[in-house]
């Protein structure tokens, strides 16, 4: 979960990463909206190395969601 810790403090800097887990709402995230959403696809991608994530939020995405993605894509998290 190291990569998507990394890219969610760069994309918000005021979020406590020690208290995130599998199950936090990517919505419950301080400052999070459509444009944040693009910001952390964007910065997976760069931190990854794998382009066209294809990954898509809505309300209950959690970050277990975008591990799972990003497992399905072969990227390591």
């Amino acid at each position: 979960m190291k990569l998507i810790t990394e890219a969610l403090s760069n994309v918000f800097p005021k979020v406590d990463t020690a208290a995130l887990t599998t199950e936090t709402k990517l919505s419950d995230i301080e400052d999070w909206d459509s444009m944040n959403a693009v910001n952390l696809v964007v910065e997976l991608e760069s931190l990854s190395g794998c382009h066209n994530l294809q990954l898509t939020f809505d309300r209950g995405t959690t970050i277990g969601h975008v591990a799972e993605g990003l497992k399905s894509r072969g990227v390591p998290v």
